[in-house]
């Protein structure tokens, strides 16, 4: 959509616009630029939307300014670049994908044959009286025996932006890069090793707490797990962080808006517009939220070990760039099949 048409929406719905731009999500998340640039200007010139929509037709080169897009327009899906590729992120020299603001990836856990262990699936029907199914002492995927951690940090530290270098103000994040590794708890001392050995000292470990847990078959034996772990790595500045604090016309925070994000988070499922291709899938939900915490609108995601894509699907509905690699066949091509398909009712409409 033009700058244009926004205006004349504006200027015909202006009632209605009071409430769509104050009620998030309420038309995706790619309003939020535009959000934005209307809290800006109504807030900051006592304007009402009427009296807004007059104003952009005199400041177009204002609003162009702050809406993100190319040539005037603001980012749909088309505009953004979404690619999967079918391979190891060791091969990623071949592809020439630029520097990437975040990394994500769910690593493989190396629990091995033991992946369906507390689950019911373990069994027929899920329950023991029916015997063993076929998924019994079975891995999820190959990639639990042979994947290589020390490739993996050295790609993301030659993947990732470099630190940023600029002196930012009091209460201000560096625009400086970071990744986010999910993992289980056990494997946190190893990983933290590896990180340092590559350039990552620093880390912040996060916690998602669920309501519920697959390990029902140990529920009368022990404590079962409900969470799920990931650390944010970074080398030197602390990362580039949104919090939804916005500044003035000089730069400086508006006190009272933006908001404390604390180092745990609910699981949150995915509905049932999002396929369910991976055994490991990560909710869209979830990676959602670090991403609009660690990037900004046009930025570039990379995931190393894309499995079902949900970590792009999170990243184009963001408004972000992104890249992926998954070696399994199948996996790849369900997630481009599935996952990644840009439907209709993804675009932004107004």
């Amino acid at each position: 959509m033009r700058i244009e048409n926004l205006i004349v929406f504006l200027k015909e719905n202006f009632e209605k616009g009071i409430q769509m731009f104050d009620t998030p999500n309420i038309v995706g998340d790619f309003m939020v630029p535009i959000r934005r640039t209307i809290y800006w200007c109504c807030t900051r010139r006592n304007m009402t939307i009427l009296r807004y929509s007059e104003y952009l037709m005199k400041n177009l080169k204002e609003l162009r300014k702050r809406l993100i897009g190319k040539g005037g327009k603001i980012m749909d899906l088309k505009d953004i670049k979404t690619e999967l590729f079918n391979d190891n992120f060791q091969n990623y020299k071949r592809y020439g994908i630029p520097k990437a603001q975040l990394v994500i990836a769910d690593i493989p856990y190396n629990v091995g044959t033991n992946f369906y262990g507390s689950n019911p699936m373990w069994y027929k029907g899920g329950d023991n009286k029916n015997g063993e199914s076929k998924l019994a002492g079975k891995a999820a995927f190959n990639t639990d025996f042979n994947f290589n951690l020390y490739e993996y940090f050295h790609f993301c530290s030659k993947l990732l932006k470099k630190e940023d270098t600029k002196t930012v103000s009091r209460g201000r994040s560096s625009n400086s890069p970071c990744m986010i590794v999910f993992c289980s708890f056990e494997q946190m001392p190893t990983l933290i090793n590896a990180a340092k050995k590559h350039g990552f000292v620093n880390y912040i470990p996060l916690v998602f707490c669920k309501n519920y847990s697959p390990q029902v078959l140990k529920a009368n034996m022990r404590i079962v797990g409900a969470t799920e772990y990931d650390l944010v790595f970074y080398r030197g500045r602390l990362p580039k962080f949104r919090n939804g604090c916005q500044q003035d016309e000089n730069g400086k925070n508006i006190r009272g808006t933006g908001r404390m994000i604390f180092n745990w988070f609910a699981w949150e499922k995915d509905g049932k517009e999002i396929p369910k291709i991976h055994p490991a899938q990560k909710p869209v939900a979830v990676i959602k939220k670090l991403i609009e915490i660690f990037t900004d609108e046009g930025d570039i995601v990379i995931d190393p070990c894309a499995g079902s894509g949900s970590t792009l699907r999170a990243a184009m509905e963001c408004g972000r760039n992104s890249y992926g690699f998954e070696i399994s066949k199948e996996f790849y091509r369900r997630a481009k099949d599935e996952m990644l398909v840009v439907k209709e009712e993804m675009q932004l409409h107004l």
